[in-house]
């Protein structure tokens, strides 16, 4: 079983999104050229009701503590991303990196040369617009729909991603 994220830099999150992907807090600020809020803050105070995934664009900083993170153009390295989620393993936390296929290769090797304490530790998020929503093997989710990437999704202002129902970034209970 799976459940729909949605994500959206700008909060364009539906109405009635009940579970939302945004970037980590303190960030709120410019990232690739653009201005964005507080994407956390104001993903919880819009959508009271909807459970917030936090995800990092920028190495967080000491004491904060998020889900995923971000190994994209624009965003973390994969040492970043690599060395964020051995971190969080290494304290007992079960991190996702999301990434586009291009980059698992790379991903996958860093941890077993860097951080060996890692492999098969953290969940893997694949950023695939494709409009096909469904999760390969291997993966906990997969990002499937950004605005303007297929046909169905023209006009849309925000991402569609679909994740497992036994995701470590979801609560029991919560789909």
């Amino acid at each position: 079983m799976a459940v729909t994220v949605v994500d959206s830099a700008g909060g364009l999150w539906p109405e009635d999104a009940r579970h939302i992907l945004a970037y980590w807090g303190s960030w709120g600020g410019t990232w690739n050229g653009h201005r964005y809020p507080d994407n956390v803050a104001l993903a919880m105070a819009s959508r009271p009701k909807a459970w917030v995934i936090q995800i990092a664009v920028l190495p967080p900083g000491k004491g904060v503590v998020v889900q995923g993170y971000d190994c994209e153009p624009g965003a973390l390295t994969v040492a970043e991303a690599c060395g964020c989620a051995n971190h969080d393993v290494v304290i007992g936390r079960h991190p996702f990196i999301y990434a586009a296929s291009a980059a698992w290769e790379e991903i996958d090797a860093t941890l077993e040369r860097d951080y060996a304490p890692s492999v098969g530790k953290v969940d893997r998020w694949l950023a695939q617009p494709d409009g096909v929503p469904i999760i390969p093997p291997g993966y906990v989710a997969k990002q499937y729909s950004w605005p303007n990437s297929h046909p169905v999704a023209a006009g849309q202002g925000y991402d569609v991603s679909v994740l497992r129902s036994t995701a470590s970034c979801l609560r029991k209970g919560d789909i």
